[in-house]
């Protein structure tokens, strides 16, 4: 897999390769990064009118190859800074030190640590969306501190009678590491099954210095999409009760942070009412969505005359001019008319419109997990 990044900032957590000649690449005007199972960040700036890339290092090793010559192996916690027409130097430089966060639990809790621009860490390192996330036995560590609300989704795989959440905070001094909070939940038992979510506000100073309020009480949530929101959380009930209570409380809070959830099943049933009167040859049955990490998945039997196919595609999710917009793209029909393709394309895509305009949420974002859609804004 190639990747080319001409601007910005990107953070990459690349499962070990499973075969010798499987290879990640990442191209930027100046150089080229190639990892074979590893966690790095990558910037490419204009500064003074050149374009500069610089690769930081986090876990495991990045071969970095300059476009002007030469080669530098950046290791764990190292750096390298590659600007345009210059070669590589012969060894990186150590990556300056940064606040930390350090979030750990009891033995047997899991928990998933959410960042206040939404992006996630768990603790079994299967999830690594926070840039500089690292995952040592079972506790979490974030090297790429923001400030603003972190959240906290834990879960048990046996009843425990104190989850053990705590959340603590460090810097670098002189050489010596200062914890400058430490912060515990209290004693909070759970059960098989449960899922709650507890908030904590970190502060940042201008010289590093970490603050932290206490961690808010603990509520009970039905998903882990609703762990990523902040505010009022409509995650239970039918999909109508649950747009009716959404609708009253944005009537009487216009403004205020809400999220909505919304499950294979909800998004299921919005997209099969499309295709129930469909008129023209094709019969469609079956439509499903699913929803994982990667996206949605859509699924449906299509049938012309003696031929039943089964339709594959992708539904785009994301936030535009404060709406949700659920968009099909490469939907796959085999051998059935391209026709057919477009009649359940736009049959799905106006019943989810439908469904969506009525939303009365300024939408800002939507998180994607395993078997939810939670979307994210505030009252309208």
């Amino acid at each position: 897999m190639t990747i080319e990044q001409t601007i910005g900032r990107t953070w990459a957590s690349v499962n070990k390769l499973s075969t010798p000649d499987s290879r990640f690449e990442l191209k930027t005007p100046t150089a080229t990064a190639i990892v074979r199972g590893t966690t790095f960040r990558t910037t490419v700036e204009i500064v003074n009118g050149q374009t500069v890339t610089t690769i930081e290092t986090d876990e495991g090793i990045v071969v970095v190859q300059a476009v002007s010559g030469g080669e530098t192996t950046v290791t764990a916690g190292t750096q390298v800074q590659i600007p345009q027409g210059q070669p590589a130097p012969p060894a990186p430089s150590p990556q300056p030190p940064t606040p930390r966060l350090r979030v750990a639990a009891a033995a047997g809790v899991g928990f998933t640590v959410i960042d206040p621009r939404g992006l996630s860490c768990g603790s079994t390192g299967a999830l690594r969306q926070i840039p500089r996330c690292d995952v040592v036995g079972g506790a979490v560590t974030v090297s790429d501190v923001v400030a603003g609300a972190f959240s906290v989704a834990l879960t048990a795989a046996a009843p425990v009678a104190d989850a053990g959440l705590q959340i603590v905070g460090s810097r670098i001094k002189g050489s010596t590491e200062t914890t400058d909070f430490r912060v515990r939940l209290p004693a909070r038992a759970l059960a098989v099954g449960d899922l709650v979510r507890t908030t904590v506000t970190v502060t940042l100073a201008g010289d590093g210095e970490l603050g932290a309020g206490a961690f808010s009480a603990p509520e009970q949530i039905s998903s882990v999409c609703g762990a990523e929101a902040s505010g009022r959380v409509f995650s239970s009930g039918t999909i109508d009760e649950r747009s009716n209570a959404v609708k009253a409380f944005a009537a009487a809070n216009k403004g205020q942070p809400a999220a909505l959830v919304l499950t294979n099943a909800d998004l299921t049933a919005a997209a099969a009412g499309g295709t129930k009167d469909l008129q023209g040859p094709a019969t469609i049955s079956n439509v499903t969505i699913a929803v994982d990490n990667a996206g949605l998945h859509l699924t449906a039997q299509a049938t012309v005359g003696p031929i039943t196919v089964t339709a594959n595609g992708d539904v785009i999710a994301g936030a535009s001019g404060g709406k949700l917009i659920l968009k099909i793209r490469g939907l796959d029909l085999g051998i059935v008319p391209g026709a057919v393709k477009d009649q359940l394309a736009a049959a799905v895509e106006k019943q989810l419109t439908d469904f969506t305009d009525g939303l009365p949420l300024n939408v800002t974002r939507v998180a994607m997990r395993p078997g939810c859609l939670g979307v994210m804004g505030t009252a309208r």
